[in-house]
């Protein structure tokens, strides 16, 4: 799934030649319009950002809930 989710970071990045202090090679992002670029990074927010907010959320969730339930039955005196 992580492989998958990084496809477009694949698509996008390209090794410059640049400047600073000596000669030196720099990882970039090129995209072929202005629409790509804002999808790009929409796209970044939700799978680096939101949904791992919100599997936790989630997760988290479920062990409150959980923790909350007794794991034995009261018995009547």
């Amino acid at each position: 799934i992580s492989f998958v989710l990084s496809t477009p970071i694949l698509m996008y990045q390209r090794i410059e030649e640049g400047y600073w202090y000596g000669p030196r090679q720099y990882s970039m992002e090129r995209f072929p319009c202005k629409r790509h670029e804002r999808a790009f990074i929409l796209y970044q927010f939700i799978a680096a950002y939101l949904l791992p907010v919100l599997t936790i959320s989630f997760c988290y969730t479920l062990m409150v809930k959980r923790v909350g339930q007794p794991t034995v039955e009261p018995v009547d005196n």
